[in-house]
């Protein structure tokens, strides 16, 4: 018995004192004691105390993978803002090609030159104005086959009709992705093309939205072409979310109408000018439209008419010096 006692004695004193009794309410429900017994061990639990972790040099599971998560993370939000401070200048223009049927035997301009003629004289266009983007409108197959021949370009047509292509230079942008929207044109509905692009130098990326809608003065057509005004304003706000620039280009068939629906309403600036209210809108004669968004500035606007007087197309040729501009963050 002396024995005994001595014995429960020592390994008390080892295991540094008996633990407190649990209250009477805890004793009632077993689970209440593991709870309350925090010397209760589990074995089925791995354990991660310090002085395991120092000895095997292990780390707590899960820490690591996060910590390559966040390095990660990190590294792609620098690649983001290193790009983003970079800048990029390309000419960018927009020009109603007229299309081939217009030009053909019974056509509305039969007396003008064939649209294989007029075509490659829109190659010599976009050449002598060093274009990199065009937003083409009313280019048919042909017409458009000829003229990413005759410069080497990509296209890029969506909703599978090429009305409304843009083309631009390869070797200085990659495509990234497509999409259209849909407007009324005089009798139907018609894809809009939009196009996202890399600028392979510098790596900023952009929209191009190329539109045409309704011509005509009459109250159906104006109605219809204020109907595609507001459809872009909203696709155009909602790509803005992406915080990446924005340019827009087409025959609008308007002038100040255009102006004062679409730019204030999405804050684009026009390359010839304006000073963004419906108030302030430039003095212009074309309803051909290079406008942009994002950090955005033009510089050398020009409106080339000799594509008129030339019977190429029966619309100037529109082009602008864009700039996007480095962010610093």
């Amino acid at each position: 018995m002396i024995l005994g006692a001595l014995m429960l004695g020592i390994a008390t004193f080892w295991d540094g004192g008996l633990p407190d009794a649990p209250a009477a309410e805890s004793a009632k429900d077993p689970a209440a004691v593991t709870a309350v017994d925090v010397g209760v061990s589990d074995e089925t639990r791995p354990r991660n105390d310090r002085k395991e972790r120092v000895v095997d040099g292990s780390l707590i599971e899960g820490v690591e993978e996060e910590a390559a998560l966040k390095d990660g993370a990190r590294a792609a939000e620098a690649a983001v803002k290193k790009v983003s401070q970079e800048s990029a200048t390309f000419k960018i223009a927009s020009f109603n090609v007229l299309a081939t049927q217009h030009t053909a035997p019974g056509g509305q301009r039969a007396s003008w030159p064939a649209s294989s003629w007029r075509s490659m004289q829109t190659v010599g266009l976009i050449k002598s104005h060093g274009a990199d983007i065009v937003g083409m409108q009313e280019v048919k197959s042909d017409q458009l086959s000829a003229i990413t021949s005759g410069t080497g370009f990509r296209s890029y047509s969506g909703g599978g009709e090429t009305d409304n292509s843009i083309i631009y230079n390869g070797s200085m942008f990659e495509f990234v992705s497509g999409d259209s929207f849909q407007v009324w044109f005089m009798s139907r509905n018609r894809s809009q093309t939009v196009v996202r692009l890399r600028h392979k130098t510098s790596r900023r990326e952009f929209y191009v939205i190329n539109m045409h809608p309704s011509a005509g003065h009459g109250g159906v057509y104006a109605s219809s072409r204020n109907a595609a005004f507001s459809t872009v304003v909203g696709y155009v706000n909602r790509l803005k979310a992406e915080g990446i620039p924005i340019f827009l280009t087409g025959d609008m068939n308007d002038r100040g109408n255009f102006y004062c629906r679409v730019i204030p309403p999405t804050g684009l600036v026009a390359a010839q000018g304006g000073g963004g209210t419906c108030g302030s809108a430039p003095r212009m004669r074309p309803v051909d439209w290079v406008t942009g968004w994002g950090h955005v500035s033009f510089s050398g606007y020009v409106d080339d008419f000799s594509s008129e007087s030339r019977r190429i197309s029966d619309h100037p040729f529109v082009s602008a010096t864009a700039t996007l501009n480095g962010v610093k963050g």
